[in-house]
């Protein structure tokens, strides 16, 4: 899952951003079924970092 979140990341940076969105879609399932929020937060930080310029 993380290392999802980290190429969605790349992706975005690399590569048209749609592909690291769906990156980024793919990782939810796993950070939703952490029993810890560390996951979705991760996530929700990455997503941030989709929309920076």
């Amino acid at each position: 899952m993380e290392a999802r979140i980290v190429l969605g990341t790349s992706l975005s940076r690399l590569a048209p951003a749609r592909e690291g969105a769906k990156e980024l879609t793919r990782a939810e399932s796993p950070a939703r079924a952490l029993p810890y929020p560390a996951g979705t937060r991760r996530l929700a930080r990455a997503r941030e970092l989709l929309r920076e310029p």
